[in-house]
């Protein structure tokens, strides 16, 4: 039984690394890992397919997210990712951010029309380490 556990998680390993995708992993550098670590795994329900010291790879589905720890720079005042989560339950979504460390900013209605034909809630958020990402959910599209 465990052998079949340990073969399952490989195979799901694998299949995460060999999506038809442009860009993966994506890294995030942290200076507390495991808080960190919590946070992206609770907030957005993403499975460890691999941990090892200070270092996590998670998947999100169409990539691989790695959390990597030890990070000692100084805070920046301009990040140099920006990556959009999207979700289904925006309000859900800030409870469980805040619950798990993060912070979140003022929540808006966006509306990309005509480019994009999309309307859609947003807000930045900050993790646990302070890095910020945007979280939002399509309200309509076309």
């Amino acid at each position: 039984m465990r052998r079949s556990k340990r073969l399952t998680k490989k195979n799901r390993y694998r299949r995460a690394y060999t999506r038809d995708t442009l860009i993966s992993p994506i890294i995030v550098f942290v200076s507390n890992f495991e808080k960190c670590l919590r946070f992206y795994r609770m907030v957005f329900n993403l499975p460890v397919l691999h941990k090892r010291s200070d270092w996590a790879e998670l998947d999100a589905t169409g990539f691989v997210l790695s959390i990597h720890g030890g990070y000692r720079g100084t805070p920046r005042r301009q990040k140099p990712l920006a990556l959009h989560f999207l979700t289904k339950d925006i309000e859900k979504s800030i409870l469980m951010i805040r619950k798990y460390g993060g912070t979140v900013g003022r929540l808006r209605n966006v509306d990309f029309r005509p480019d994009e034909f999309v309307t859609a809630r947003e807000a930045r958020f900050r993790d646990p380490d302070g890095n910020e990402y945007e979280l939002r959910q399509v309200v309509s599209i076309g």
